[in-house]
């Protein structure tokens, strides 16, 4: 971690909230809800030895209140492997899009199409206006 941040280790083991009571694990939420169960089984964390394996110790949780700032996060994921296009992964050649703090940062072969487009339709809605009114 950096000297002076105030940080707190990753956990291996939590509760997940959930209609008004805290749930240890996916069988509590089960035992709860025997008739229409929600899908929250992916919010727990594995069970057994996986949890182990994962070294959610590494992690770093920054708490708002340590240091009168946000809450956060900090994890590094290491890439071991390309994803499937089944899994979410941009067919090759396919342009990127990165959305940062509500803002869309296009890339340049992305957004110069797009401004094309835009400019074609701002020239045609341009030609309907004057084909609609009458002659000066």
């Amino acid at each position: 971690a950096l000297p002076g941040l105030a940080c707190r280790p990753g956990v291996s083991g939590w509760k997940v909230w959930h209609r008004g009571q805290w749930h240890g694990d996916w069988a509590s939420v089960q035992d709860r809800f025997r008739r229409k169960c929600p899908n929250l089984e992916s919010l727990f964390p594995p069970g057994g030895d996986g949890v182990a394996d994962l070294h959610l110790d590494r992690c770093l949780r920054l708490m708002p209140h340590d240091a009168n700032q946000g809450g956060f996060f900090v994890a590094v994921f290491e890439k071991t492997a390309p994803h499937p296009e089944r899994a979410g992964a941009l067919p090759a050649g396919a342009a990127e899009v990165c959305v940062t703090e509500g803002a869309a940062v296009l890339p340049a072969s992305l957004s110069t199409n797009l401004q094309g487009a835009a400019a074609a339709a701002a020239h045609s809605a341009d030609s309907a206006d004057s084909a609609d009114s009458p002659p000066p």
